[in-house]
């Protein structure tokens, strides 16, 4: 223990001696420093840390060790801010992004993902000035020009030289190098001097006090000056050397190396001089001026016309000599007409119209980016394609989509919308009838559609660029648009915006007073407002041919936007042949255009979209071409596979029924991977969906729907890998894993449901999705196979409501017909239990309960003469499960007993017979047809609702592959379109051509009016609809081609009516089609339409009756008269008919009724 302390005085002294202490003794322990502004931050503080003695050791024995730079701590304390990121999992979102996709390719290692830094931006564009100087050129003035408000200039030109009010002086020299139609511009500026007379006014702030003179503005010629003086506030400097002392007493301080730095200086020999002035004047590599020199565009001046007094009269004989010779021609106007109307493309006019348009031949667009997606020009090579971004490619005929294999959802969404919008709207001079896509998979990418056409276009198959690093989209996005030239037209020159130079465009910036021109590099617009006076737009052109002339500087850039691809030759005289120079019209911006704008408004692309429509719109019809039947003969390769998160589950389970026996099969086998899928049902829940309400369908009712309801499934399964093979050829042990669980969620809709319900199925679907699964529409007689295999062949649709027995079957029979090629994918529908309803090539069921009240009932399962060996399977099956279950829906109960009977088409049983009758007229019976039906009928929708011709293949989406469909589309395809539709039905034997009807009410779905141009343009598509219908049948069979009838809506024959599983007679389009002059039960060929629709002469009688004859244009009916009627109607032949002006020619046909 320590000894205590020995104190000699009392506590009273210690006590005053502490006092003492802490009122003056604080004096003594600091020093005096001067207090002066002089006196710098860090010399304050070293005089603070140096008397202060209240730090303690032990205090700082507990302090960390700080060891290292101030620069060493800050990394550390970075890469502690990231190194979460490793204790963390990985997150499955990671396997659906770019980067995700990288990793698993093994184009970027994980590692290699995490540790690897972002990619330092330059930001140059940033601080980035415009570029130095304007373009100028000499433009020639008119009374015109100068009388619309000229801009004013503040320099006159005399004999070549410029004298400006500041005394600059200017010279303008022909160059010996330039070309002839540029000069070059001297101009000499002078250096202002310290002595000059406004140098010390110039720089009067600098002074402490500054002298602010204020001259009253009066009229009188002696005015006093009022000066008074401003202090000038006093500012501290700080230095980075001040900021060390902060870190001062740490060992470790900035200020240690500034020193060594400056104990390295040289010191001055000699004292500087007390005036820097005189220093200044001393050094020679000052200047007193500079010359300053620039490029305009000379233009060659039209020499004056001589003043003549007679001017007028001269204009006056020349207007009466041109008026005579005008009348005295005999041009034959019909000839130039047809001369006019053979021109198709504004390309091919030639003149103004066809400079600076704002597309080229061939174009190769490239989709780029995640946030404000970059849509730019590009060299149309093959070079230029890469496997992260999508690309269109755009000709006058066609237009291709390519996405590749790691491009974002953005990209692929914003390119596929652009690619419509140019084929709906035929911007950029296109005018495909459809979008051809071409996905890049890990398969060759020779075997899709259209892919040798598209490396044609592209100049023959290369390599290309694979995919870049992770972040290259947003990367992309900063350097492209830091490229980004505006200028203004001012006068007679190109001003920079600076407001928008290196940025994104914005909408406002567009004034209809205004004319820009904006260079993104590949691509220059001259855009013009629609008040921009003529003077601007014709200075705009030049301007922008002469800066398209001087080639491109990209070497301060990080990008160059005409080849991304390429960062070496940033520099060139001159631009590629394939860039871009044309004219952007306000309202009118192509939208190529429109997406160099950040917030381009989307509700205006229609209205100002509405000159060029029209302009579309008013395209001659006789355009329009029939579809090239070749097309349609190929038929469609597209497997009915379900995809759900990016899974294809193929057909459902993998279950599928091989001879007599069932084997297992795979759900989905890729033949690269080899591997299958097999899909196991884990639960199906079904709920019945009203409008208030919905309710569970109990088990004993599983699969049971009604065609006026509507239903929810939910689906619970999982994945199994299938057939994998480890390396040494054997059976894989991860060939048997599943996965996790997933949900899938349908919402059924019968035919006969009302609207309501079906828009509650779809809320309460949302309402019920709890693990937020995949949620799909399902139509009845639309359902996928996968839908199908989820009630194992027990699904069967009965007629009416589940809740309102009045709508259901009344009496003791119902007839059900088999659907499905597939025993797990059989299913069964309501028919009236009739005679007509039979049909030869599938299988019906019918059921017999006139015995329920004595617990008896009886099945008949009924096969069409035509059947084939698996629809007569599906049809056993779905017998035996319905006397297996007895469900209640279809009126018996588990207490009946009952019987099975099975027969042939001709070899009814007495029970069958007397329930449905033996008329065999009253259905199309093939009993003795020696024909084979072993197809698959086709149905073809024809329209040219697109503004052109074409046609779209209707396919059944439960379609099999190896069997064939006898029935695989409904009545509600043809009759639930927008009419009057035309649809082409291809039963191997014949074909149809099935035509729609006018609503009474003169007005379709889509709101096309029964007026005279909309008759015309029906009677057009007619036409094309049998030219391509007769060029089917050739491309069919060329040696014997199929027979071609036309039908008509409600008016069908059986022999077509019978191509359908149920055909309901609609009494209301029988009744329109028949009031124009329509005639019911015969098919009519169509090679016997086709001739009067291209008949070419007809009688005055004939086309004086109404209705006119089928084919007859109203607006041309003197056409159609023989040389001799239009003789004697006219009074004239047809050659002098048609050299007459065009009012004249209408009078004449209204006084002869020909109009």
């Amino acid at each position: 223990m320590m000894d205590p302390v020995q104190t000699t005085s009392s506590i009273k002294d210690r006590l005053k001696a502490l006092q003492k202490n802490g009122e003056e003794g604080w004096k003594q322990r600091i020093s005096k420093y001067e207090d002066s502004p002089q006196s710098g931050l860090k010399e304050r503080l070293n005089l603070l840390n140096h008397n202060s003695k209240f730090e303690k050791n032990n205090e700082a024995d507990d302090l960390p060790n700080n060891q290292g730079s101030i620069s060493e701590r800050l990394q550390a304390l970075k890469e502690d801010g990231t190194a979460w990121r490793k204790r963390i999992e990985e997150k499955d979102v990671d396997n659906f992004t770019v980067s995700g996709k990288l990793k698993q390719a093994g184009k970027v290692s994980a590692e290699e993902a995490e540790t690897k830094p972002q990619t330092k931006l330059k930001r140059a564009g940033s601080n980035r000035k415009p570029r130095p100087g304007s373009f100028r050129i000499t433009i020639k003035r008119t009374d015109s020009d100068n009388s619309i408000n000229s801009d004013s200039q503040s320099s006159r030109h005399e004999n070549g030289n410029e004298i400006s009010s500041s005394g600059l002086t200017t010279t303008t020299t022909e160059s010996e190098d330039s070309e002839p139609d540029f000069r070059v511009i001297r101009t000499t500026v002078t250096v202002m001097k310290p002595d000059d007379e406004g140098f010390t006014d110039f720089y009067a702030s600098s002074t402490k006090f500054m002298d602010e003179t204020i001259t009253p503005t009066t009229t009188s010629t002696t005015s006093k000056s009022i000066t008074k003086k401003v202090e000038k506030k006093e500012t501290l400097k700080l230095t980075v050397s001040d900021f060390d002392a902060l870190t001062e007493g740490t060992g470790h301080s900035l200020g240690m190396a500034s020193a060594h730095r400056r104990s390295l200086r040289p010191q001055r020999r000699t004292r500087p001089s007390a005036n820097p002035l005189r220093t200044m004047k001393t050094r020679p590599n000052i200047v007193s001026e500079y010359t300053e020199e620039r490029i305009e565009l000379a233009e060659v001046p039209e020499t004056k016309k001589p003043k003549s007094d007679s001017r007028k009269e001269n204009a006056s004989k020349a207007a009466s000599k041109a008026a005579r010779a005008g009348l005295a021609s005999k041009e034959d106007i019909a000839q130039g007409k047809t001369k006019l109307t053979t021109v198709k493309d504004v390309r091919e006019m030639g003149g103004n119209l066809s400079e600076l348009l704002p597309y080229k031949e061939i174009m190769l667009i490239h989709v780029k980016g995640r946030r404000f997606v970059q849509v730019r020009l590009v060299e149309p090579k093959m070079t230029s394609l890469n496997s992260g971004d999508c690309f269109i490619l755009v000709t006058a005929a066609e237009i291709f989509l390519w996405i590749g294999e790691y491009a974002n959802v953005i990209e692929k969404s914003k390119a596929t919308e652009i690619a419509a919008h140019i084929q709906q709207k035929r911007d950029l001079g296109c005018k495909a009838p459809s979008v051809t896509e071409i996905k890049e998979t890990k398969r060759k990418t020779s075997h899709s559609r259209g892919w040798k056409r598209f490396t044609e276009l592209l100049g023959g198959e290369t390599k290309y660029k694979d995919v870049g690093a992770p972040d290259e989209d947003e990367m992309h996005e900063i350097y492209i648009t830091e490229t980004n030239m505006v200028y203004r037209v001012e006068g007679d020159s190109l001003e920079p915006y600076e407001a928008y130079w290196a940025a994104p465009g914005k909408y406002n910036m567009l004034d209809s007073n205004e004319v820009f021109v904006f260079d993104f590099g590949s691509e220059i617009y001259i855009w013009r407002g629609k008040a921009a006076s003529k003077r601007k737009r014709k200075a705009a052109a030049q301007l922008a041919q002469l800066l398209r002339e001087r080639g491109f500087d990209y070497s301060d850039y990080d990008v160059n936007p005409i080849n991304p691809n390429d960062t070496k030759n940033m520099v060139k005289n001159e631009r590629p042949d394939w860039t871009l120079i044309g004219k952007a019209t306000q309202h009118m911006e192509t939208i190529l255009f429109r997406h160099k704008f950040i917030d381009w408004p989307r509700e205006t692309d229609s209205s100002k979209k509405n000159g060029q429509e029209e302009d579309q719109k008013s395209d001659p019809i006789s355009e329009l071409v029939p579809f090239d039947a070749k097309l349609m003969i190929q038929p469609s390769r597209e497997k009915s596979d379900l995809i759900l998160e990016g899974t294809n589950l193929g057909r459902g389970d993998g279950l599928a029924t091989s001879n007599d026996s069932e084997i297992e099969i795979p759900a989905f086998f890729s033949k690269i991977d080899r591997k299958g899928q097999r899909i196991n049902t884990i639960s199906v829940v079904v709920w019945h969906v009203l409008e208030y309400e919905h309710t569970v369908v109990p088990e004993e009712s599983f699969g049971q729907f009604h065609e006026g309801d509507t239903y929810v499934i939910r689906w619970l399964y999982n994945v199994e890998n299938t057939g994998m093979k480890s390396l040494k050829g054997t059976a894989s042990k991860w060939g048997g894993s599943q996965g996790r669980e997933r949900c899938a969620y349908f919402f059924w809709q019968g035919q006969q449901s009302t609207i309501n319900e079906k828009g509650a199925s779809a809320l309460m679907t949302v309402e019920l999705d709890e693990e937020r699964g995949p949620q799909k529409q399902v139509v009845e007689g639309k359902e996928p196979a996968a839908f199908f295999q989820l009630f194992r062949g027990r699904m069967v649709v009965h007629v009416g409501k589940r809740e309102d027995e009045e709508t259901n079957t009344k009496g003791p029979f119902r007839l059900y017909c088999v659907r499905g090629e597939h025993t797990k994918e059989t299913s069964l529908m309501e028919v009236p239990a009739k005679m007509r309803s039979l049909r030869s090539r599938t299988s019906f069921v019918l059921l017999n309960l006139s015995g329920v009240h004595n617990k008896k009932s009886s099945i008949h399962l009924w096969h069409g003469a035509k059947v084939s060996k698996a629809t007569k399977e599906c049809g056993q099956h779905a017998a035996a499960a319905l006397k297996e279950n007895l469900p209640l829906e279809a009126g018996v109960s588990t207490e009946c007993s009952v019987t099975l009977e099975e027969m042939e088409e001709g070899k009814e049983s007495a029970a069958f017979s007397k329930a449905m009758g033996k008329d065999r007229n009253t259905y199309d019976s093939a009993i003795n047809d020696p024909l084979k039906y072993e197809y698959t009928p086709r149905l073809f929708q024809l329209t040219s609702g697109s503004g052109v011709f074409v046609s779209n293949e209707i396919l059944y989406p439960a379609r099999s592959t190896e069997y064939p469909s006898p029935y695989p589309f409904l009545q509600s395809d043809l009759y639930g379109g927008d009419q009057p539709d035309l649809y082409a039905l291809d039963n191997h034997y014949e074909i149809y051509l099935w035509q729609g009807w006018w609503p009474a009410d003169h007005e379709s779905a889509s709101g096309t009016t029964k007026t005279g141009s909309a008759k015309i343009r029906w009677d057009i598509d007619r036409k094309l609809a049998m030219e391509t219908i007769m060029a089917y049948c050739k491309e069919k069979r060329p040696k014997s081609p199929p027979k071609a009838y036309l039908v008509y809506a409600g008016l069908e024959p059986l022999t077509f009516t019978n191509l359908f599983p149920f055909w309901e007679v609609r009494e209301d389009v029988m009744k329109l089609n028949k009031e124009s002059g329509k005639k019911s039960g015969k098919a009519i060929l169509v090679k016997d339409i086709l001739a009067k629709l291209t008949k070419a002469t007809y009688s005055l009688e004939e086309i004086s009756k109404r209705p006119l004859p089928e084919g007859v244009d109203p607006l041309k009916l003197e056409t159609y008269l023989s040389d001799s009627d239009f003789q004697s109607v006219l009074s004239m032949t047809k050659n002098e008919f048609y050299k007459l002006p065009m009012w004249k020619q209408k009078n004449l046909k209204k006084f002869n009724a020909l109009f």
